[in-house]
C-alpha cells in the first residue's frame, strides 16, 4: 500500500501507486491466477491447483542447411536487378555489398542493405533462385513479417546476422545508440520459410540491459 525508495536508512521517495491495484489485477487475470491463493492481489479461496497452467511453447523443426561452397557473388546485372526489385538500389550505393548465404543447394538468402543510420541498419531479406548470372529474386517468407508495421510490403530487418549452423536469423534494433532499448527478433529457417522463435522488446530508454521476453518457441532438429 506504501512504496519507499532507501538509500540505508535515508527515504529517497515515496512513489506514487495509483493504478498499481488494478495493474496487478489485469496481470492475475491474464495468468488465470484471480481468485486463488496465488494470485498478487485478487486472492481467493481456490489453491494453487486451480491455476491454469501455461500454454505450451510452439514447437519448431529447424532445417539443416546443407554442406557446400559459398554462393557466388551476384554478378553487375544481378545486383542491378536486385537494387531495383527491392528499391534499395541508392542505399545500396557505397556501402558493403549484399551478405550471401547458403540455404539450400538451390536457394541462397540475401541480405540486402537498405539503409544506414547512425547506429542501425536495415537489410532486407531476399531469397534468390538459379544459376549465377541469372539468378531470380522474391522476398524471404516469414510466419510474422518484420517491417515497418502489419501492411509492409517487404520484411525488413535490423541488424542482421545469419548463423548457418543454426539456420538462424537475427534481428536488433537499438532505440538508442548504447543499446538499453529497442525490440529484437530471431527466426530459424524450416525449409520453407523463416519461423519466429524469440522476441524481446524494452520501449523505455533508461539503462534496462534485459529486455522483456514476448514469444519464444521450442526448436527441434
Amino acid at each position: 500500500r506504501v512504496l519507499e525508495v532507501r538509500s540505508g536508512g535515508r527515504v529517497l521517495g515515496k512513489p506514487s501507486l495509483a493504478g498499481a491495484g488494478a495493474a496487478l489485477r489485469y496481470m492475475d487475470a491474464r495468468q488465470g491466477r484471480a481468485g486463488t491463493s496465488t494470485a498478487l492481489v485478487a486472492t481467493g479461496a481456490l489453491g494453487p491447483l486451480a491455476v491454469k497452467p501455461a500454454p505450451a511453447a510452439p514447437v519448431i523443426r529447424r532445417a539443416a542447411i546443407p554442406a557446400g561452397p559459398p554462393p557466388a557473388p551476384l554478378w553487375r546485372e544481378e545486383l542491378t536487378a536486385l537494387g531495383k526489385f527491392t528499391g534499395c538500389a541508392e542505399q545500396m550505393k557505397d556501402v558493403e555489398p549484399p551478405e550471401l548465404h547458403r540455404l539450400t543447394r538451390t536457394e541462397t538468402l540475401i541480405l540486402t542493405p537498405c539503409g544506414l543510420g547512425a547506429y542501425n541498419a536495415t537489410a532486407v531479406p531476399v531469397i534468390a533462385s538459379g544459376v549465377a548470372g541469372r539468378r531470380t529474386f522474391r522476398y524471404a517468407a516469414f510466419d510474422l513479417q518484420p517491417g515497418w508495421g502489419e501492411d509492409a510490403k517487404r520484411p525488413d530487418l535490423i541488424n542482421a546476422s545469419w548463423t548457418a549452423d543454426k539456420s538462424r536469423l537475427e534481428s536488433f534494433g537499438k532505440g538508442r545508440g548504447i543499446g538499453d532499448c529497442g525490440e529484437s527478433s530471431a527466426y530459424v529457417w524450416d525449409g520453407a520459410r523463416f519461423r519466429l522463435v524469440e522476441a524481446t522488446s524494452m520501449s523505455e530508454c533508461r539503462g534496462a540491459w534485459r529486455w522483456i521476453r514476448t514469444w519464444s518457441a521450442q526448436v527441434v532438429d
